[in-house]
């Protein structure tokens, strides 16, 4: 059973769902366990309270008949800490493993990078939407978000709004500031699981193996304790970008050979080596989308 920091009378519910005035506990109602194997059983917890969550032991039921009850012995976690004389001494103290502090809501951006291509070709544009989602209780302000990217030359956001004359969607890029290269987004406020949505332009400037980094910060307002918290992302983002062009030189003798002068010719071949609309529908279903909504070099001359 599971249990909160302070007492209270619980109940469960038809649906597999324990719940009382602190939290809620739901999990799945039958498990298939096969001779010899393991199984991992998922339990989602739904806090009500701020505190500490203490988890003693699980009780499951075999069968629908036998109840089975098993309750965690944590040993102590034992430290060493140096003493003023300079010798070391063991120290015990509760294990707190199992013990989950509960903080007061908060705001929690995330960000969905997974349709940014992996691959491309150089000089290549793709364009793609990012969805930014507050999957926090508190308000963000948009114009707290600031974004700090590696490769700027690679990335260029943009805004994207539906109205104007026609009624089709309106983009406003947003640059970069001169003095830190920070981009901030407009004037807005980001609701608690709301979302906003952002297009980004991905192009590969230089040929090699890139890792583009994203730094965003942003912060909100406890309203009820007066107080200004400010949080950061760390997201990182693999691209690697192929050359388009293949240049092969060599030498050849000049066909105005002069004995005394030894006379050659430099030669070249430049080829396009860009995969033509065959073999790239062909590598889309290997690049599990990676190269979506990207835009394709016209074949050069070889």
């Amino acid at each position: 059973c599971y249990s909160s920091s302070s007492s209270s009378s619980s109940s469960i519910s038809p649906d597999g769902l324990l719940e009382d005035e602190n939290f809620a506990l739901s999990w799945e109602e039958k498990v298939d366990v096969p001779p010899h194997s393991a199984e991992r059983v998922r339990l989602t917890v739904i806090v009500k309270k701020e505190g500490v969550l203490h988890i003693s032991g699980a009780q499951w039921i075999l069968y629908d008949s036998m109840m089975v009850r098993h309750r965690f012995e944590l040993l102590p976690e034992r430290t060493i800490k140096s003493t003023k004389t300079g010798k070391k001494k063991a120290i015990s103290r509760v294990n707190t493993s199992l013990a989950v502090t509960i903080k007061p809501p908060a705001a929690l951006l995330s960000f969905d990078l997974q349709d940014l291509p992996t691959e491309m070709m150089h000089s290549e544009v793709s364009s793609t939407i990012v969805t930014v989602r507050n999957d926090g209780g508190l308000a963000v302000e948009g114009s707290s978000v600031q974004i700090k990217v590696s490769h700027p030359l690679f990335v260029v956001i943009a805004t994207t709004t539906t109205g104007g004359e026609e009624g089709g969607e309106e983009e406003q890029v947003l640059s970069y500031n001169r003095k830190d290269g920070l981009i901030s987004l407009p004037n807005g406020v980001i609701a608690p699981e709301a979302m906003i949505k952002l297009k980004i332009y991905v192009r590969g400037a230089s040929v090699g193996v890139h890792c583009i980094r994203f730094l965003v910060r942003y912060c909100y307002i406890d309203v009820e304790k007066k107080q200004k918290h400010h949080r950061v992302v760390h997201i990182e983002h693999p691209l690697r970008v192929k050359p388009f062009m293949h240049l092969d030189i060599f030498s050849r003798p000049s066909i105005r050979f002069d004995s005394n002068v030894n006379s050659s010719l430099l030669m070249g071949v430049l080829t396009n080596i860009t995969p033509t609309e065959q073999q790239q529908e062909a590598a889309a279903p290997l690049r599990g989308g990676g190269r979506r909504g990207s835009t394709p070099l016209p074949p050069l001359l070889s």
